[in-house]
C-alpha cells in the first residue's frame, strides 16, 4: 500500500492519489504510517504523500489531515521512533500547520494544552509544534467558534495562552514551555501571562534548573515585561538568601532546608552572568534594572537591596554604559544607610519601631565573602566601589590645614563610616582574590604618592593592613614601591614615617 501511495504522489496531479486515499478505511493510513515510522522506513516521504492527497479545500481531506496530524503527535510522544525519524516528522508537521483551517488549529492547540495541564506528555518533543500552531492561528482572519462565543484568530490565541498559563505545568517541561513562546508573536499582556507563570514555577523547581529558565525568561523579555522579569528574579533570590542566612545563623527552625552555600552561590553567579549578558544585548533591560533599584532607594534602600541585587549591580559595572550610574547608586545607598543608622542610634523610639534591619554595608561585605565562589565578575566592581567610597568620604582638610581624623566611636559621621566600609571592602577583596591584589596595592600606592597634600591616613592604614596580611605582596609590584620611594623627599615627614612603618614588615626594617 505504501508503494502505491508513493507512486501516485510522484504524478503531476494529485487526483488519483486523492481517489485512492478515499477508498482506504479509517485506520488503514494511521496503522501504515505507524508501522513505517517505527521500522525507520520512508515515513517522511509517506507523510508528504498523504498530505498532498489530503487538500484542505475538501472536508474529507481536512479530516484526514487532522487524524494523521494527531497520529504523528502521538508517535513522536511515544518515544518509539528513532531520533532522526521523529525530527523529520516534526519538521513536516511544522510546514503543514499553516494550511490547516482555523477551527482545526483551535482543536490541535486545545489538545496540547490539555496534555500539558493533565501531565500526559511522555517526552515533550511534540511541544515544538505548539508555537507554530499558535502563530498560524493568529494569522486567521475569519471568526472562529471558541467556548460559547465567536473570536478572531488573534483573540483565540490570547485565550489559549491564558488557559495554558493558568493551568498546571509539569516541572520537567517548564523550561521548554517558556522557551517556545519566543517563537510566538505576543502582545504585552500575553508576555505578562507567560512571565508570571514561569516566575511562579521557581519555587517548585530544583535549584540547578533555574538558570536555564532564567535564560529563557531573559530572551522572552525582549518582547516586553522586562521589569516583571527582573523583579521576579531579584525577589526570589533575595528571599532565598534571607532564608539561607537564617538557617546558617540558627535563629529559627525552618521546615524547608535550603541547599548548601556553595551550590546556591554558584547558581546565583550563573544567573548574574545570564542577566549581564542579556543587558549587553538589550540596554533597555539594564535601564529597567537601574530604574527599579533607584525607585526602591527613595524608600528604604535597606529593604530594597539585597546581597544578590548588589552582586548583580556590581557585575553590571563591567558594562561601560551603566558603570557610573550603578556606582553612584551604590555610593548613595551606602551613605543613606549610615544616615539611617545614625538616626536609629539617637532615637530609642525608632529602635523599638524598627528592631531588625539589614544594612547595605553588611550586604556589601557579604557579597565580598560570597565572591569566593568563582564570582570573578563582581571583583572589579568591588574594587571600584571601595576606592570611590574612600576617595569621596575620606578625612578632609579644614581651613587651618588640619585634618578631620576618623573617630573610633560609634557616633562617627556617616561619611566616616562610608570611608571605613570602602577600606574593608578593599581589604577583604584583597584577602580573597589573589588576581586583583596587585591592582589594589598599586592604586593605594598611587594615592599615597599623588595626594601628599591631602589627608591620606586612611590609605596608609589600608596599606598597613594589606602588608600585615600578605608581607610578600610588595615583591609582586616592587617597581611601584621603588617609584613611591623615589618621591619620599617630596612627601610630608608624617606621611613618610607612616609609609615606612606600613611597609616595614615586608622590608624587614627593625622597629
Amino acid at each position: 500500500m505504501d508503494q502505491k501511495i508513493l507512486s501516485l504522489a510522484a504524478e503531476k496531479t494529485a487526483d488519483k492519489l486523492q481517489e485512492f486515499l478515499q477508498t482506504l478505511r479509517e485506520g488503514d493510513l494511521t496503522n501504515l504510517l505507524q508501522n513505517q515510522a517505527v521500522k525507520g522506513k520512508v515515513a517522511g516521504a509517506l507523510l508528504r504523500a498523504i498530505f498532498k492527497g489530503s487538500p484542505c479545500s475538501e472536508e474529507a481531506g481536512t479530516l484526514r489531515r487532522r487524524k494523521i496530524y494527531t497520529c504523528c503527535i502521538q508517535l513522536v510522544e511515544s518515544g518509539d521512533l528513532q531520533k532522526e525519524i521523529a525530527s523529520e516528522i516534526i519538521g513536516l508537521l511544522m510546514l503543514e500547520a499553516h494550511h490547516f483551517p482555523g477551527p482545526l488549529l483551535v482543536e490541535l492547540a486545545n489538545e496540547f494544552i490539555s496534555a500539558v495541564r493533565e501531565g500526559s506528555l511522555v517526552n515533550g518533543k511534540s511541544l515544538e509544534l505548539l508555537p507554530i500552531i499558535l502563530t498560524a492561528l493568529a494569522t486567521k482572519k475569519e471568526n472562529l467558534a471558541y467556548g460559547k462565543g465567536v473570536l478572531s484568530g488573534e483573540e483565540c490565541k490570547k485565550q489559549l495562552i491564558n488557559t495554558l498559563c493558568s493551568g498546571r505545568w509539569d516541572q520537567q517541561y517548564v523550561i521548554q514551555l517558556t522557551s517556545m513562546f519566543k517563537d510566538v508573536p505576543l502582545t504585552a499582556e500575553e508576555v505578562e501571562f507567560v512571565v508570571e507563570k514561569a516566575l511562579s514555577m521557581f519555587s517548585k523547581m530544583n535549584l540547578q534548573e533555574i538558570p536555564p529558565l532564567v535564560y529563557q525568561l531573559l530572551v522572552l523579555s525582549s518582547k516586553g515585561s522586562r521589569k516583571s522579569v527582573l523583579e521576579g528574579i531579584i525577589a526570589f533570590f533575595s528571599a532565598l538568601d534571607k532564608q539561607h542566612n537564617e538557617e546558617q545563623s540558627g535563629d529559627e527552625l525552618l521546615d524547608v532546608v535550603t541547599v548548601p552555600s556553595g551550590e546556591l552561590r554558584h547558581v546565583e553567579g550563573t544567573i548574574i552572568l545570564h542577566i549581564v549578558f542579556a543587558i549587553k544585548l538589550d540596554y533597555e533591560l539594564g535601564r529597567e534594572l537601574v530604574k527599579h533599584l533607584k525607585v526602591g532607594q527613595q524608600g528604604d534602600s535597606n529593604n530594597n537591596l539585597s546581597p544578590f541585587s548588589i552582586a548583580l549591580l556590581l557585575s553590571v559595572t563591567r558594562i561601560q554604559r551603566f558603570q557610573d550610574q550603578v556606582l553612584d547608586l551604590l555610593k548613595t545607598s551606602v551613605v543613606k544607610s549610615f544616615k539611617d543608622l545614625q538616626l536609629l542610634q539617637g532615637s530609642k523610639f525608632l529602635q523599638n519601631l524598627v528592631p531588625h534591619r539589614s544594612y547595605v554595608s553588611t550586604m556589601i561585605l557579604e557579597v565580598v565573602k560570597n565572591s569566593v565562589h568563582s564570582w570573578d565578575h563582581v571583583t572589579q566592581g568591588l574594587v571600584e566601589l571601595g576606592f570611590i567610597l574612600m576617595d569621596s568620604y575620606g578625612p578632609k582638610k579644614v581651613l587651618d590645614g588640619k585634618t578631620i581624623e576618623t573617630s573610633p566611636s560609634l557616633s562617627r559621621m556617616p561619611n566616616q563610616h562610608a570611608c571605613k566600609l570602602g577600606a574593608n571592602i578593599l581589604l577583604e577583596t584583597f584577602k580573597i582574590h589573589e588576581m586583583i591584589r596587585q591592582e589594589i596595592l598599586e592604586q593605594v600606592l598611587n594615592r599615597v604618592v599623588t595626594r601628599a597634600s591631602s589627608p591620606i591616613s586612611h590609605f596608609l592604614d589600608l596599606l598597613s593592613n594589606i602588608v600585615m596580611y600578605a608581607p610578600l605582596v610588595l615583591q609582586s609590584c616592587s617597581s611601584k614601591v621603588t617609584e613611591a620611594f623615589d618621591y619620599l623627599s617630596f612627601l610630608p615627614l608624617r606621611t613618610v614615617q607612616r609609609l615606612l612603618k606600613a611597609v616595614q614588615v615586608s622590608l624587614q626594617i627593625p622597629k
